[in-house]
């Protein structure tokens, strides 16, 4: 177990550190499954709190079952064997920990964008002109579906894309996390099988998984899915549900070709499954390059569609919206309402101005124009990198790249190597449904400042290095 970092004057609890550090420790490998813990008094003198603190952090981590406490031996650490708690684990850890803006942490984990002081006046604006003008709009029940203002603009931006939809299949959702939930609460059961791409976004598909579905995968090529594969599955059983991201998929950033996209909707109607298709990084396209997602193209219901504002605007915001085929909207409509009920009327209410203002359009043409440059930035970082390659063309937009390691660099080693020097990535366990997947991480752009990218590379090169050197003595 490593020294624990208690800020004293952070405003979190000592006993919320002490747990979260210590559960980070146990996602990292620092601690070891079966391992002792140190005992209340040990812990309360090494860090000068007292034995109550140390007492409530190990009831917390009893709780969340990384620990067991055994009678008249202590605590000891549980393992954590499967793919499902280790990729939600590291995500959660992920999340929690937040963008940083210390500048001695080089984050290229986070994927969302910081609220800059721009989008805060105007949300503050707009919310106090709402609350002036619309007050009762704000804090009264909305309709489960959602607000009707916010139903309406964008169902005119995506009338204007050229989707063919009504305004009776958008439904406002809590971000497309949520519209994956409710998925898996109201269409997922024992029996579901779910086709996605390995690697894929772990965190949609260990939730299909605990509803109940059997996960499939097929590889991932440099334009979309393995096709034969696809229909080697199809051709052993039958599939209820194809999960996928279209455009700038989560891992590899790889955005489908357009003949790939048409012959999985073909094969979709043909075997009579049904697209889940998750588009929350649909805007990222830094040159008008065509990315049409999947429901552009369905004249069948055969797609799902996901969509999310925590991308392209702010993750706090947590808004994003469904497009949900006529047969499943009561079922859907009626999860969304056991769930919470609505999502708050404020948040709605203040997006939908914020969009009919133009303040969306406007806001999204400059963040492209900082995306661009940063991502320029990385991807000639890694180009000129040791020990970096990327197995996949560059595609032009994205906020992510997958990197491939050396063959012999294990992903989730130097994952946890690198914590340890305050540098974030995501290891490729994390998205790998079926393992095989071990030498690649996933690195963003989007939470470090331009000037810190070619440093971070630059040490995460010399800490491969220090990785081969360490094989080779043990050869």
């Amino acid at each position: 177990m490593k020294q624990l970092e208690l800020k004293r004057n952070s405003g979190k609890s000592l006993y919320q550190q002490i747990y979260t550090e210590l559960r980070a420790q146990i996602f990292r490998g620092d601690i070891s499954a079966g391992e002792l813990l140190p005992s209340y008094r040990f812990m309360s003198r090494k860090y000068q709190v007292n034995v109550s603190t140390v007492q409530k952090a190990y009831d917390l981590l009893e709780t969340n079952g990384y620990i067991e406490r055994r009678h008249g031996s202590g605590c000891f650490v549980l393992p954590l064997d499967s793919f499902e708690f280790f990729a939600d684990g590291v995500m959660l850890d992920s999340v929690e920990e937040g963008q940083s803006e210390s500048e001695n942490v080089i984050d290229f984990a986070t994927s969302t964008p910081m609220a800059g002081q721009e989008e805060t006046s105007d949300f503050i604006r707009l919310i106090n002109e709402l609350a002036e003008q619309r007050p009762h709009a704000l804090f009264c029940y909305p309709p489960t579906r959602g607000v009707p203002a916010l139903i309406e603009v964008i169902h005119r931006r995506l009338v204007e894309s050229g989707m063919s939809v009504g305004e009776e299949n958008i439904h406002i959702v809590g971000g497309s996390q949520q519209g994956i939930d409710l998925i898996c609460k109201s269409l997922i059961n024992k029996n579901t099988v779910i086709l996605t791409e390995d690697p894929s976004y772990s965190v949609a598909t260990n939730c299909f998984q605990r509803a109940g579905a059997r996960i499939e995968t097929v590889p991932m090529e440099h334009d979309g899915p393995d096709l034969n594969a696809v229909r080697e599955k199809l051709s052993k059983f039958p599939i209820d549900f194809y999960y996928t991201m279209p455009n700038f998929h989560c891992p590899t950033n790889v955005s489908w070709s357009r003949e790939k996209r048409r012959e999985l909707l073909s094969l979709a109607q043909e075997y009579g499954f049904v697209m889940i298709e998750d588009d929350c990084l649909g805007e990222f396209s830094f040159h008008d390059a065509e990315h049409r997602a999947f429901r552009w193209e369905d004249t069948t219901d055969s797609v799902i569609y996901l969509n999310s504002f925590s991308k392209c605007l702010v993750p706090g915001l947590r808004l994003g919206y469904m497009l949900v085929p006529g047969r499943y909207e009561k079922k859907l409509i009626l999860a969304k309402f056991s769930t919470d009920i609505a999502s708050p009327a404020i948040l709605q209410e203040t997006l939908a101005l914020y969009i009919q203002r133009g303040l969306y359009d406007a806001h999204l043409t400059a963040l492209r124009s900082v995306y661009a440059e940063k991502r320029r930035c990385m991807m000639d970082a890694i180009q000129k990198s040791r020990h970096l390659s990327l197995p996949y063309p560059e595609h032009d937009g994205g906020v992510f790249f997958w990197v491939r390691l050396p063959e012999e660099i294990d992903a989730s080693e130097l994952w946890g190597r690198l914590h340890h020097q305050n540098i974030k990535l995501l290891p490729s366990a994390v998205f790998s449904h079926t393992g095989l997947l071990k030498n690649f991480v996933r690195m963003s752009y989007v939470g470090c400042p331009t000037d810190q990218i070619g440093s971070g590379i630059t040490r995460i090169d010399a800490e491969i290095e220090l990785m081969q050197l360490g094989n080779q003595t043990k050869v």
